[in-house]
């Protein structure tokens, strides 16, 4: 009785701090800084869709990138664009390839 009520503490603390130290790691590790370019090489318009005061437009593209990024990725997402001529984008982009030579896949969550 006496063990299990110091079990779930203990496995508590000990777990706490496997993720702080896990933290301290990785914000020590340093930080590469990388250059390149990217070109979009191809984008087709799925559905475009208009009300009174928008215009919201689906896609898919597909961007190359040279540098410390070597591969290509492919961008979903939706273009609202407004009768004012401001807009905002949200997507998602997925890129194969190589990052500072070494092979990988990046997932990123686009927001403009």
């Amino acid at each position: 009785m006496f063990t299990n009520r110091l079990f779930i503490p203990f496995v508590t603390i000990a777990l706490l701090s496997v993720i702080v130290i896990r933290g301290i790691v990785v914000a020590a590790l340093p930080h590469t800084e990388a250059s390149g370019n990217f070109i979009t090489t191809s984008t087709t318009i799925h559905r475009v869709t208009e009300d009174k005061f928008n215009e919201v437009i689906d896609l898919s593209s597909t961007v190359t990138y040279t540098g410390a990024l070597e591969g290509t990725s492919t961008v979903d997402g939706t273009l609202t664009v407004r009768r004012d001529g401001s807009g905002n984008f949200q997507g998602v982009e997925t890129f194969n390839g190589f990052v500072n030579g070494i092979p990988g896949t990046l997932r990123f969550k686009l927001a403009g």
